[in-house]
Order: structure tokens, then C-alpha cells, then sequence
């Protein structure tokens, strides 16, 4: 943590992923909010109440709600004492797990062929002259990304340009959502949903199965109608779909 602090957001992002997984696999059941893992017998039985007050103040909206915040891209950058104190948080909610030796939730497969994926690969899908996502990579700037918040381009860079594709997913996704909400916005015509809301959900990229709490930005007409159809289709293959990652 001390050796990457452009790393940050990147960091909280998979420790408050891992927490939740985790949190998942003590709890034993599949489909729960972050906050109803939280609140799980289970796991009020698993760690002791000291620790658990410390993940609810961390995590959750009655607290400094850094799950959502980070996850879904409204912090940047994220302070350096947040990581380290969630990457202890993480670490100490998997050796609580651990001896319980309890059968890991299966991954979703990301092997399985979606709908729309490959269409909207066929053919040139960058921009002429560029032939292959390197060349366009190397030659975007900030003017061609209209949508990306301010402060997130050289991010946006390093995500992309990143040479594991799991990094990269962890740096790009935050991203990703904060472009599409500013088009949502735009849309709509409703602005402070760039900002977050104290007591009010966000709209989100994700979150199909709980599209009756809150504003799942592709559900969504006023969007969806003003974007290409096979972005569109890919967005919907890749965070609604259930056979999708």
C-alpha cells in the first residue's frame, strides 16, 4: 500500500469486493444486499461486535458508506489511510471466515457466450483512422471522453493500458459507471445524481435484482434511447445479464 499510492482507488475497490464476497460465502446465501450480509445473524456470530460496529460504520450509509462511494466511483482519489485501514478490514474479515472452512460460492462463468458481445465486435468498433484499441488508446485525450468526470482521464489511461485484465477491471469499472451516470444525467436532466445523496440511493450500472430499491441507469428510457443501441446491448450483456460477469 505505501509503494502504490496511485493505487488507491484500485486497492479500496478490491478490498470492499472482497469483503462483500466473503461476507457472502459466511453468510451462505446468494443474491443478499451488502447491507443484509451485514445485518446476518451469521455474521454477527462469526466476528465479534466491536468489529462488526467497525464494519458497519465503514461500509455501510448510516456510516462513512465507503462500499458504495468507492465501488461506484464517487470517491477519487481515495485518502491513504481509508485503504489501509480497509485492506486490515478485509484481511481480518477472511481470517474470520477461514476456519469455518465453509464451500465457496461458485463464480459466475465468464466463459459463457453473451447476446450481444460479440456483434458489437464485429467489424471496427474504434473511431477511423485507428485500426486496433491500441492505436486509439495511444491517441485519445481528454476531449474525445465528453462524459468523463474531471480529475479521471489519466485513470482512465492506466485502466485501460493495464497489463492484467484484472486490474484493469478493477480500475476501469468505477470508471465506466461515472461516465455512464454522466450521460444518465444529461438524459434526465437530473445533475445531483453526480453527486452522492445523504439517505437517498445512487443510480447505479448494476444492480438488476435490486431495480425496485433504486435507479438501475439502464433500465432507464431517457438514457438507453440516446446511446448506440450496440453499446447498449453490450452494457446489458455485460452488468444485467444473469449469464454475464
Amino acid at each position: 500500500v505505501e509503494a502504490l499510492p496511485e493505487d488507491t482507488n484500485c486497492l479500496c475497490n478490491l478490498a470492499a469486493g472482497s469483503i462483500e464476497r466473503t461476507l457472502g460465502v459466511v453468510v451462505e446465501k446468494e443474491g443478499l444486499m451488502f447491507s443484509e450480509l451485514l445485518h446476518s445473524e451469521k455474521t454477527t456470530a462469526t466476528y465479534p461486535p466491536a468489529f462488526t460496529r467497525l464494519l458497519h460504520h465503514l461500509l455501510l450509509p448510516t456510516g462513512l458508506n465507503l462500499r458504495n462511494i468507492i465501488s461506484h466511483g464517487y470517491l477519487h482519489p481515495v485518502p491513504l489511510p481509508y485503504v489501509k485501514l480497509l485492506v486490515i478490514v478485509a484481511l481480518r474479515v477472511h481470517a474470520g471466515a477461514y476456519p469455518k472452512r465453509v464451500k465457496l460460492v461458485p463464480q459466475a462463468n465468464l466463459h459463457t457466450p453473451l447476446r450481444n458481445i460479440t456483434s458489437f465486435f464485429e467489424g471496427n468498433p474504434f473511431p477511423a483512422p485507428y485500426e486496433t484499441f491500441s492505436d486509439a488508446v495511444k491517441n485519445l485525450s481528454q476531449e474525445d471522453v465528453e462524459h468523463l468526470p474531471l480529475g479521471r482521464f489519466n485513470d482512465l489511461v492506466k485502466a485501460v493500458t493495464y497489463p492484467t485484465p484484472e486490474g484493469a477491471m478493477f480500475r476501469l469499472v468505477p470508471i465506466l459507471e461515472m461516465i455512464v451516470r454522466s450521460r444518465y444525467c444529461e438524459a434526465t436532466e437530473n445533475w445531483g445524481m453526480m453527486e452522492t445523496q445523504i439517505g437517498e440511493y445512487f443510480a447505479t450500472l448494476d444492480g438488476h435484482g435490486q431495480r425496485h430499491e433504486h435507479a438501475v441507469m439502464l433500465h432507464e428510457p431517457p438514457l438507453t434511447d440516446n446511446l448506440p443501441p450496440p453499446i447498449t446491448a453490450a452494457l446489458k450483456d455485460l452488468f444485467l445479464s444473469e449469464d454475464g460477469p
